[in-house]
Formats: C-alpha cells, sequence, structure tokens
C-alpha cells in the first residue's frame, strides 16, 4: 500500500469529516452507535434492499472495528467527531473494509436504485431514490448522476456504480470527490 500524499490525506479527513457530520444527527459533536445504524435503516426502507440484516450486521461491525481501531470497547454507544474521524480512517485501510464493507454498501445502494433490476440506473431511477431522500434539487441529481455514469450513456451499470462507490470509499482510488453528495440531506 503506497503512502497517501499530503493532499490526498487531507482530501481523504475531509471526506471523514463530512461523513461524521452526515452521520450525527443531533449536531452534538458525538456519533451514537443508534445515529449510526441510522443510516443503513434508512437505505433499508427507502430501497427496499432486501440485504437489511447482512447490511446491519456489516454495518455494526463496522462501528466496532472504528472503537478497536481508537482503543474503545466493541458496542461502544458514542464517540466524538476527532476519534471516529481517526478510527474510520484505520478501518478505511484494512482488508476486512475493502473485502466486506465497500462491496456490501455498494450492493446495498445500487439495488435500492435498480427499481426494475435490470442491473442498470436510469436518470429517473436515480432521481427518484434521491428524491425519497430529501435530495430535490435537480441540478444536484443531474451533476452526481454525471459523475457516476463514466461512459456517458445515459445509465450507470454495477461496475460503474462499484468503481465510483470504491473511488468516494477509498482516498487511494482515483481523483473523483462526490463529498458534494453529503451535503444534500441535511
Amino acid at each position: 500500500m503506497s503512502v497517501p500524499s499530503e493532499s490526498e490525506m487531507d482530501r481523504a479527513m475531509r471526506k471523514w469529516k463530512m461523513l461524521f457530520e452526515f452521520l450525527d444527527l443531533d449536531g452534538d459533536g458525538f456519533l451514537k452507535l443508534e445515529e449510526f445504524m441510522e443510516f443503513p435503516t434508512q437505505l433499508i426502507k427507502v430501497g427496499k434492499v432486501d440485504l437489511g440484516s447482512h447490511l446491519a450486521k456489516v454495518y455494526k461491525s463496522h462501528w466496532d472495528k472504528v472503537c478497536q481501531a481508537v482503543n474503545l470497547p466493541p458496542g461502544q454507544q458514542k464517540i466524538g467527531g476527532d476519534l471516529w474521524i481517526k478510527g474510520f480512517h484505520v478501518v478505511n485501510q484494512s482488508k476486512w473494509f475493502q473485502s466486506n464493507f465497500v462491496p456490501t454498501m455498494s450492493k446495498a445502494f445500487f439495488d435500492s436504485m435498480d427499481k426494475n433490476g435490470n442491473n442498470l440506473i436510469s436518470l429517473e431511477e436515480w432521481r427518484e431514490h434521491y428524491n425519497l431522500m430529501g435530495a430535490n434539487d435537480e441540478e444536484f441529481i443531474r451533476q452526481s448522476f454525471a459523475k457516476m455514469d463514466e461512459n456517458g450513456d445515459g445509465e450507470i451499470s454495477r461496475e460503474e456504480f462499484d468503481h465510483a462507490f470504491w473511488s468516494f470509499s477509498n482516498y487511494h482510488g482515483p481523483d473523483k470527490d462526490f463529498s458534494f453528495l453529503y451535503n444534500k440531506f441535511k
């Protein structure tokens, strides 16, 4: 694994800080387990995702691994922002994150958007998903869709989605910054 440059590290920390702020639902500067678990709960409801229990289990494992990374007991009920960001960054580098968390989340997101089951996400499916999650800004919807549609054919394939999701989850990936997504759901 290569050591990231200062700018890559700064970019990663900025993304994790935005993620923390997105997940910290009550804005108190601490992430509680119940707040962390709210995201997969909403994804399951909005997208009618079949992976429900598996997604929740992987998400809970992620929480425990973040706790362990910063020397807190698994199942800790709340973590301060800087400590969570540090732990998340460590877990993000792990083999477990790459082989379990990212593929599970990518599949859950994709499946929640692919309403007709054709393994492609149309702009209309993308729009419907984000409207259900509270993002109704047409410019945002089109911009985020265009970033995901790498070949510009008007549909997002599972491969394009997985590639973009991996890039978003891992600062070692191609320079594709999806951090603007976080601010649309507050």
